[in-house]
């Protein structure tokens, strides 16, 4: 009996990391509940630089040019105003999280009318992150983005941008993509 209570913790330890998820400073921000989504399949973009789990029953669509590779999902089941639209791209850019990019981000808030009402550094994937919170008004509706933005190396950033129209549940829709842009896997 001893061998096998020595078997069934050693099984515990092993397993125990994979089967409690720890909730990322992202998520913690936003006060996210966990989300867990049924059906999933992986998304790659064009340049293979990540990938993403995305719901099968979402629309999907994938984009790149020269400087530039991005997915964008949403579920298109539901209302405008109940979902939530998403766009991952990898920016072949140098950035870095100083005052010209603090600058060039809220004056381009500012030329399409959208009030920051937030912001923060964090870490997503080990790597350096930052997030905006801006609203505004667009095709009627009360309009909010969370633009994520990861610096993954010298030479380019992940900008994520989580799109919520209208005023119900806007907390709930950005932390269901919350929940998918913490799970995305870069492949550089």
């Amino acid at each position: 009996m001893n061998k096998f209570i020595k078997v069934v913790l050693a099984h515990i330890l092993v397993y125990l990391p994979y089967g409690c998820t720890q909730k990322s400073d992202l998520s913690k921000k936003f006060n996210c509940a966990e989300k867990t989504f049924a059906n999933l399949e992986t998304v790659t973009d064009f340049e293979n630089k990540f990938s993403i789990l995305i719901p099968k029953n979402w629309k999907t669509n994938l984009y790149y040019d020269t400087m530039q590779t991005s997915v964008y999902f949403a579920d298109t089941t539901k209302q405008l105003t109940e979902t939530t639209i998403i766009d991952i791209t990898y920016v072949k850019q140098k950035s870095s999280f100083d005052d010209a990019f603090f600058k060039n981000i809220r004056s381009n808030y500012e030329k399409i009318n959208l009030k920051e009402q937030s912001n923060h550094a964090f870490s997503l994937k080990n790597l350096p992150s930052y997030y905006s919170i801006v609203k505004g008004n667009r095709s009627r509706f009360p309009y909010t983005i969370c633009n994520v933005f990861i610096n993954t190396n010298s030479t380019a950033f992940i900008h994520a941008k989580l799109e919520v129209y209208g005023d119900s549940l806007v907390n709930e829709r950005l932390c269901r993509g919350i929940s998918l842009l913490e799970d995305i896997h870069l492949t550089f």
